[in-house]
C-alpha cells in the first residue's frame, strides 16, 4: 500500500499542516509576517481580554487569565494549536517509522494524479 506522506511537505498544504509547530518542548505559531513566535505569546498579544489588562504569556500558560472568561475565544484556538501541533508531532513520528509500507513523495503524487495508472 502506497501513502503519500503528510509532514515535512515544503508546499503550502504542508504550511498549512505545521502552521503551529514544535521546537523543542515549546509550541510556535507563523504571524502576520511570516516569523516564529512562541504560541503563548501569539495568544496573549491577541486575546480580547487582553484590551483591559495586558496579558502575558506566562499568565496565560498558567490558566488564570482564560478561567473566568467563559467560552474564551483565544483559549479555544490555544488548545485547538496543542491539539493540532500534539497531532501533527506524533504522525510525523508515525510516518518516520512506517519501513515497511512505501511513502511515496509529493513529487511523485503530483505526477500520478496527472494520468499514470499506478
Amino acid at each position: 500500500m502506497k501513502y503519500e506522506r503528510l509532514t515535512k511537505r515544503s508546499d503550502d498544504l504542508g504550511k498549512l499542516f505545521s502552521y503551529v509547530h514544535a521546537k523543542g518542548d515549546e509550541l510556535y505559531i507563523y504571524d502576520e509576517q511570516d516569523n516564529d513566535v512562541p504560541l503563548a505569546e501569539y495568544i496573549a498579544k491577541h486575546c480580547a481580554c487582553n484590551a483591559d489588562m495586558q496579558i502575558t504569556a506566562e499568565e496565560f500558560i498558567s490558566g488564570d487569565i482564560c478561567a473566568d472568561c467563559e467560552g474564551c475565544t483565544a483559549g479555544i484556538l490555544n488548545f485547538v494549536a496543542i491539539q493540532a501541533a500534539c497531532l501533527y508531532r506524533r504522525l510525523a513520528d508515525l510516518e518516520d517509522g512506517l519501513d515497511d509500507l512505501e511513502i511515496i513523495s509529493t513529487k511523485k503524487a503530483a505526477v500520478k494524479k496527472e494520468g499514470t495508472n499506478d
